[in-house]
Parts: structure tokens; C-alpha cells; sequence
């Protein structure tokens, strides 16, 4: 486990590069219509790409769950970095949205659940961590807060 990272990654089965999310959520708002399983594809191409862009952003996680392309490398705390991070969860909660998910069916209606309750936290977590940050940028995104408290991270107690 990465400070709580890779069990959160793994569980919610994300991932996408932050241009990747933006030309997905296009192509799943032009497919309404046209073909029954456009909207499956389309989350399971957002699926698949948001699981690529955690292991590339949080490289310790790849190595953790046996993925060695990012072994060179640690994860990148730079402020543009973060901030990248942060336009990344904004820009993946409007591909998921731009999903129609009344057009899915039995486990991707879940996978969709999922992944949009993530969505959602992540922006609004950035949300309070910038809204604390006192007139600055903060230093963490939802993705690497060390104010993070939930069943993965955070204080445990037995």
C-alpha cells in the first residue's frame, strides 16, 4: 500500500490521461444514438485510460500493484504537477457525466456509480483543499492530501 493510494486505485478501477478524458467525453456525447453500446464503450475507454494515468502520476502505486514502466520515477509533488492533478479530476467528472447513464446496463451502471462518486470527491476535495490554502495554491490535490481520512488512509485504530 502507497499511504492509501493503491487500494483506493485498485477498488475504484480508474483512470485517464487528462486529454484522454476530454476527447472521451466528446465522443460519448456524439454517440448518443447512433450505436446501443456507444456508452459502454465509452466508460470502459475512460475506465481504462484513467487506470494508465494513475499508474503514470503515482508511479510507487505501479510498482506496488507489479506494473514496472514507471520504476524510474517517483511521484511528482511540483506545483504544476498537483495542479495538473486537480484540472485532471475536473476534466474526468465531465467525461463521466457526458456518459449517459440511463444507456447502461448491470455492471457498467456500477462501474459508473463508482466512478462518478470518485469523480465528484476528488473535485470537491480539491475544492477545500484550495479554499484553505489561504490565498495561495495548495499544495496537494485529492489524489496526494496528507489530510486524507477514510477506511485506506489517514489515523488507524484497531
Amino acid at each position: 500500500m502507497v499511504e492509501g493510494r493503491s487500494y483506493r486505485a485498485c477498488f475504484a478501477a480508474l483512470a485517464v490521461a487528462l486529454a484522454g478524458l476530454q476527447s472521451l467525453a466528446v465522443r460519448a456525447a456524439d454517440a448518443t444514438g447512433q450505436d446501443a453500446d456507444a456508452p459502454a464503450h465509452a466508460l470502459h475507454e475512460l475506465l481504462d485510460a484513467e487506470w494508465e494515468w494513475r499508474l503514470a502520476q503515482f508511479p510507487e502505486l505501479a510498482t506496488t500493484v507489479g506494473d514496472h514502466r514507471y520504476d524510474d520515477r517517483v511521484t511528482d509533488l511540483s506545483p504544476a504537477a498537483v495542479s495538473g492533478r486537480r484540472e485532471h479530476h475536473r476534466a474526468r467528472l465531465a467525461a463521466v457525466r457526458a456518459i449517459d447513464r440511463a444507456r447502461l446496463v448491470g455492471e457498467d451502471r456500477i462501474s459508473w456509480d463508482i466512478l462518478a462518486f470518485n469523480a465528484e470527491l476528488d473535485a470537491r476535495t480539491d475544492e477545500l483543499l484550495l479554499s484553505v490554502a489561504m490565498d495561495h495554491d495548495a499544495p496537494w490535490s485529492a489524489d496526494d492530501s496528507p489530510l486524507r481520512v477514510n477506511q485506506m488512509a489517514g489515523p488507524q485504530f484497531n
